[in-house]
């Protein structure tokens, strides 16, 4: 039955402005009530009872009759076009037409932006406003673990609502509403040593999410400003989010907000000072050696061979890094100057790095213990400080003298019953 439904129960006719709307199947108003004209042929027609309920305050229904009874006064037709469907043996029609969008944007940047920010893990969408000189104005955060284990229709239906609550927030708060531009998304493949996160990104319709938010905002007449996401999320998780105290997840969203009013990130002075300094950077270097042997010692007793691809890619990884952090002070192979892409560091030429890329390989694992960690208040005293010397007393080893289970690292002077290590650094090199 659902085969010949689909196969042979379906009529479609286009839309014709100069036809009242639709030559061949055409709504009339009669009394008071709604018919549709069906054309089949030379010259005769059926006429059924359409049965249309509004179901919301602003429903598309409302919109499409006001316009029907507008233009049977002024003689102004409009084009919209019908496919009709037989669905369980029921008669549905399914009516498009054009809507009137405002050409330019109502809502604009002029009172500020509303950064979005969309992640896999947490599944949820971090939304910042934005003031106009780029503060910080408020945050909030919108779940989407409801998408999951729906079918296609359901996370359909569901994201259409997402949108426009994201939309009537741009809307009370009269700000414009930031987005990232982005296209070919990862989606994890089988045997990645990921299969909580890869089933969780196959059900993630994030293009579709965006395209939904920028089709009701044009509608409504909220500006959309689209940005390029290269270190928004490396900015936001050290800069704004130790400073603010803020999941890495909303600092990624503020730095969107702040992109897309055309705010340039500068380095932190005292960043500047951490990864020009030798002494850090060689236990830097000591810290990515130590974490790379214990990946390795994982890689060595690990049987399964899904769980060791993960752990191979740490460890290039981890080479990049130590490999980056070494060549900070060699010698320069050319002397040109860097191009628009690249940057340049007081004294240092560049060939393939920027400084925020070896800002985050400086801190991230030898401070926070791996990549972009969510406790990300470690970093406080170095941004607002500079005060590294603070961070490596808080991560040297510590020995105790009764067993009370505390963790090996801990921030000295905390436990009475815990006594300082006898070295400061983890390798005699670095004193």
């Amino acid at each position: 039955q659902k085969w010949e439904e689909r196969r042979k129960g379906c009529l479609y006719s286009r839309g014709d402005k100069s036809k009242k709307g639709n030559l061949n199947t055409r709504i009339e108003f009669e009394k008071d009530k709604l018919t549709l004209r069906i054309n089949t042929g030379n010259r005769n027609w059926i006429t059924t009872n359409i049965k249309r309920a509004v179901n919301r305050q602003n429903d598309k229904w409302i919109q499409f009759i006001s316009k029907l009874l507008q233009a049977q006064e002024t003689g102004e037709y409009f084009p919209y076009s019908v496919e009709i469907r037989l669905i369980n043996s029921n008669i549905y029609a399914f009516i498009s037409y054009e809507e009137e969008t405002p050409t330019e944007p109502v809502i604009t940047k002029e009172e500020g932006t509303i950064g979005i920010d969309i992640n896999a893990s947490p599944f949820h969408i971090a939304l910042v406003a934005v003031k106009t000189d780029g503060n910080l104005q408020a945050v909030n955060r919108i779940s989407l673990y409801k998408l999951l284990n729906k079918t296609k229709n359901q996370r359909e239906c569901l994201s259409w609502q997402i949108a426009h609550h994201i939309v009537e927030i741009a809307i009370i708060q009269n700000k414009a509403i930031a987005i990232e531009k982005l296209e070919n998304l990862p989606k994890g493949k089988k045997g990645d040593g990921n299969k909580k996160l890869r089933k969780r990104l196959q059900q993630w319709i994030y293009k579709g999410l965006l395209d939904k938010i920028k089709a009701i905002a044009k509608r409504e007449g909220v500006q959309i400003i689209e940005i390029n996401p290269a270190y928004t999320s490396i900015i936001g998780a050290l800069k704004y989010a130790p400073q603010y105290s803020l999941d890495k997840d909303t600092a990624g969203a503020f730095a969107i907000g702040r992109k897309a009013l055309g705010l340039k990130e500068k380095l932190p002075k005292n960043y500047e000072k951490l990864i020009t300094d030798k002494q850090y950077l060689n236990f830097a270097i000591e810290k990515l050696t130590k974490e790379k042997q214990k990946t390795q010692e994982r890689l060595r007793t690990e049987n399964n061979q899904y769980k060791k691809k993960p752990l191979k890619r740490k460890i290039n990884e981890i080479n990049k890094q130590i490999k980056l952090l070494k060549s900070l002070y060699s010698e320069p192979q050319t002397q040109q100057s860097v191009n628009q892409w690249k940057e340049q560091m007081r004294g240092w030429q560049y060939a393939s790095y920027k400084l925020w890329q070896v800002v985050k390989v400086a801190l991230t694992t030898p401070v926070l213990g791996k990549s972009l960690n969510r406790d990300l208040s470690p970093l406080k005293p170095l941004l607002v400080e500079g005060d590294w010397d603070r961070i490596v007393r808080r991560l040297v080893p510590v020995s105790w003298d009764r067993g009370y289970g505390v963790d090996k690292y801990r921030q000295l002077g905390r436990y009475p019953h815990l006594k300082k290590a006898e070295y400061k650094y983890p390798s005699p090199e670095c004193s």
